[in-house]
């Protein structure tokens, strides 16, 4: 698991660096150059370059200053280098503008603004490599001047390969906003450790490959749990924490889950939550529907097993049911209430019930889907202090009283506010789906794609998360599986075959192929 940082909190990281450890900004420079030029290098081997142009486009601040530092290394490997400085050298900050003096002279340094947009061209077009080193993570305003017009002919050659420094110009590293516009990648090369722009939508269509490059930073002051309490998940994590498998073990040992799900309307979801409850582990998968509904899910799935209550033919559940569906909970280890049950108005009033008598319930439960539905409805909401919420942006939406836009714009902040306003942890779904605790702990997962933009795919995510928390007894550790694997699954079908062509049920079928991939790390 890595630690993501805001600006703000990588600036300080630095003043720390000279105040505590005795590490300056010159030291840091140079550590960021010898890393980019790292990797430079080894695009041009990759691409089998020969005799390499390369262009490096350079900002007054120190992320020109790496650049600058970019450079002199390239020259000294014998790389024909140009060097457009985009501010003149007196609006340079100290450290940059020393690396700026000590350029070789066989590098070619010119000023932006002397550059006719013709000749700029010129070198855009002619390079073989173009380093990004413009503007860094410190801006939270729209590129303009020189800066804007350099992104914009980077932008307009796309087959040269375009390195950026840190983060590309013009995304917010705090947020992954694009400032007006921004550098589209090749490969970025993360200082340390990702900042939340590197990561998060609309800014992960621009940073191409991400490479993470250390720089002589020591690890305390990255790694700081109180201070830095946003992470990123990886297959390395995900592996340490994936439930062990006992040899002698017994389906007892694996643990059970009762899933309240489906109705007449919707027993798909139903069934493709249960599905997945077993196919992550699980020992049983325990379905709680109506009598109507149970030869449906019998001739959809033998392996599930069946808590009926009486619907009276109606499809759907029913206040009325409470006691039946509460005694079925008492033999549960993880309960999963929500996958396709409707909102008739007998069904929230079901809901409300539950979660009141379920209030000191000890075991983990996950509410999903048409279940977030009835909850937007329902006014003072309380949960068992082990709660998972799963809500897509609409869903978030709803129970924040807010426009979808907001959430769409304001991932991290709008789960957290979600998690504090009804003590929950909340796993905040979509590319980079976010997970919060109740600690304000955000953990921002790393799989994923398009092709599992589908009807159903959410009902999959809840049974795997089901799955592993029957597994582990841990909410939060069950968030993190689930949702690593169900995204490492659609990686996986997008590169067997496509990114069009996934439907929710033959994800369940790349679930074992996602735990294969992590067990044998």
């Amino acid at each position: 698991m890595l630690k993501v940082l805001s600006a703000e909190q990588m600036q300080l990281v630095d003043k720390r660096c000279a105040t505590e450890f005795n590490i300056n900004t010159m030291t840091l420079m140079e550590n960021a150059g010898i890393a980019v030029h790292k990797e430079i290098i080894n695009h041009i081997e990759q691409q089998e370059i020969n005799d390499p142009e390369a262009l490096v486009i350079c900002g007054k601040g120190n992320n020109g200053g790496d650049g600058f530092v970019v450079a002199r290394l390239l020259v000294n490997s014998g790389i024909n280098t140009i060097v457009i400085s985009l501010f003149d050298k007196n609006e340079i900050a100290d450290a940059a503008r020393h690396n700026l003096d000590i350029l070789p002279g066989s590098v070619t340094l010119l000023y932006s603004k002397e550059i006719s947009d013709d000749d700029f061209i010129s070198y855009v077009q002619n390079a073989d490599i173009i380093v990004d080193a413009i503007l860094g993570t410190g801006i939270n305003t729209n590129i303009r001047g020189e800066a804007l017009r350099a992104v914009e002919l980077i932008n307009s050659f796309s087959e040269v390969i375009v390195i950026s420094v840190d983060i590309p110009s013009g995304i917010s590293a705090d947020t992954g906003k694009i400032l007006g516009s921004a550098v589209s990648a090749d490969c970025t090369v993360c200082l340390e450790t990702v900042k939340i722009g590197n990561i998060m939508p609309p800014a992960t269509d621009f940073n191409g490959e991400v490479v993470i490059a250390g720089i002589g930073i020591p690890d305390e002051l990255i790694n700081l749990n109180q201070a830095h309490k946003i992470n990123l998940l990886t297959a390395e994590y995900i592996s340490e924490i994936l439930p062990y498998r006992i040899s002698d073990g017994n389906k007892g040992d694996f643990g059970k889950v009762l899933s309240i799900v489906g109705s007449q309307n919707l027993p798909g979801s139903g069934y493709l939550s249960s599905k997945s409850i077993l196919k992550a582990g699980a020992g049983y998968s325990m379905v709680c529907c109506g009598n109507s509904l149970i030869t449906t899910y019998a001739q959809m799935c033998p392996e599930l097993i069946y808590k009926a209550y009486d619907d009276e033919n109606r499809g759907y559940i029913s206040h009325k049911n409470l006691d039946q569906v509460l005694e079925s909970a008492q033999n549960a280890d993880v309960i999963l209430l929500g996958c396709g049950i409707g909102t008739n108005h007998e069904t929230v009033k079901f809901v409300k019930n539950f979660l009141i008598e379920t209030r000191d319930f000890k075991i983990p439960i996950i509410i999903d889907a048409v279940g977030l539905n009835c909850i937007s409805l329902i006014e003072k909401v309380k949960f068992s202090e082990n709660t998972l919420l799963t809500p897509h942006p609409l869903e978030l939406a709803r129970l924040l009283k807010v426009d979808k836009n907001e959430v769409i714009e304001n991932r991290i902040d709008t789960a957290k506010a979600v998690s504090a306003e009804f003590n929950v942890t909340v796993l905040s779904k979509g590319l980079r789906t976010i997970i919060v605790d109740k600690e304000e702990n955000v953990y921002i997962n790393s799989t994923g794609n398009n092709a599992l933009a589908k009807a159903g795919t959410g009902d999959v995510l809840s049974g795997m998360i089901a799955g592993f928390a029957a597994q582990t007894g841990d909410i939060l550790t069950a968030s993190q599986i689930g949702a690593f694997l169900h995204g490492l699954a659609g990686d996986i079908y997008r590169d067997q075959n496509n990114e069009y062509s996934l439907i929710a049920s033959e994800l369940i079928d790349y679930i074992c192929y996602a735990l294969n991939n992590i067990s044998k790390i």
